[in-house]
């Protein structure tokens, strides 16, 4: 009794010292802030109230097992209990049966007010929403289990709920393992965007229209974008060498050839036109005739080099701009550059 008395003491002591609080924020802040401490307030009160409740139902059922005669759970207890008492020769009384009876009624009440009290906390239908949730949890398995036991026949007055989640290991992206591509040691092992072909005669205007259409050319990804023996000595200067720089005619995008008499007189350009002529001709057999061209820079022996009248050459002997040739020539790669990408 005395210790009740202590507890309400100290919780009209607890509201007093909240309220002044209460006042003092209402004058040092504004509306909003004091509505938000009522309502902190409210629900401390509440919660407090239910931990007061739980205490007690607790303590009444600690004290409930300091009785000797333990409460039975059913008829069948009832009975027996009876039977041993006859058999020593205890003579229960109406008075204890109706003590037993009330203490077992009201131990029920409490253990049905409980659950009651979880299952409005819980509802079935949470529990369903809970559950269809977890369900269509993408990320994992979900094993979800309610296991409920009976609470007239253990100690448990709570009905328990088990949610266990696995989830899979985590998934591995598989590595994808790019080929590397092996850079070639010489440039011209690759196929050059142009290749010129022209005898020594011309080789000072050659060397003049073939640097204005590298710079033309020229890009980060493609540094070396036209052929020429000049620049590439290091490269075709080796045994059977002059196999090796054929080679460069057969696989290049755009072969510009000058032509003049020098160039029928020279073994090495010939050598050079064997290679370029098997490739293009017959017209269209293997090759796009657009990837040959030729310039006339001095008059040439058709009939030496296989050509018909009908082989229309670019006449730089009208045409003495070396820029305008050079324009023509880039305009030209450029028109096979895009019918290479289309096949």
């Amino acid at each position: 009794m005395a210790d009740s008395i202590t507890n309400q003491n100290n919780k009209n002591l607890s509201i007093l010292i909240i309220l002044t609080l209460l006042i003092i924020i209402w004058f040092l802040s504004n509306s909003t802030v004091f509505f938000c401490a009522v309502v902190l307030v409210l629900t401390a009160i509440l919660i407090n109230s239910n931990f007061e409740t739980t205490d007690n139902l607790i303590t009444t059922s600690s004290s409930s097992q300091t009785h000797t005669i333990l409460p039975s759970m059913n008829n069948n207890d009832d009975n027996s209990t009876a039977i041993a008492m006859e058999e020593y020769g205890c003579e229960a009384t109406s008075n204890i049966r109706e003590e037993i009876d009330d203490e077992h009624v009201s131990k029920q009440n409490a253990v049905q007010d409980t659950s009651s009290n979880f299952d409005s906390r819980i509802s079935k239908k949470d529990m369903e929403e809970l559950q269809k949730s977890l369900a269509e949890d993408e990320t994992g398995a979900i094993l979800f289990s309610v296991n409920t036991t009976d609470t007239c026949q253990t100690d448990e007055p709570f009905a328990t709920t088990t949610v266990t989640t696995c989830s899979p290991p985590p998934l591995q992206s598989p590595v994808t393992v790019l080929p590397i591509k092996r850079a070639p040691v010489c440039i011209t092992e690759e196929p050059m965007k142009i290749a010129i072909s022209y005898s020594s005669a011309h080789r000072e205007r050659v060397y003049k229209i073939y640097e204005m259409v590298q710079r033309k050319l020229e890009t980060l990804e493609c540094p070396h974008p036209v052929f020429i023996d000049r620049d590439f000595q290091h490269e075709i200067c080796r045994p059977n060498g002059r196999q090796y720089f054929c080679t460069i005619y057969k696989q290049a995008h755009l072969v510009v050839v000058f032509l003049s008499s020098s160039y029928t007189k020279s073994d090495h350009c010939m050598a050079e036109w064997e290679e370029i002529f098997s490739r293009f001709f017959p017209v269209g057999m293997n090759s796009d005739p657009l990837q040959l061209l030729f310039i006339k820079v001095d008059d040439y022996d058709m009939d030496k080099l296989g050509l018909k009248r009908s082989d229309y050459p670019l006449d730089a002997t009208l045409q003495k701009d070396n820029e305008v040739i050079a324009e023509i020539i880039t305009k030209r790669s450029n028109i096979v550059e895009q019918i290479l990408a289309q096949k």
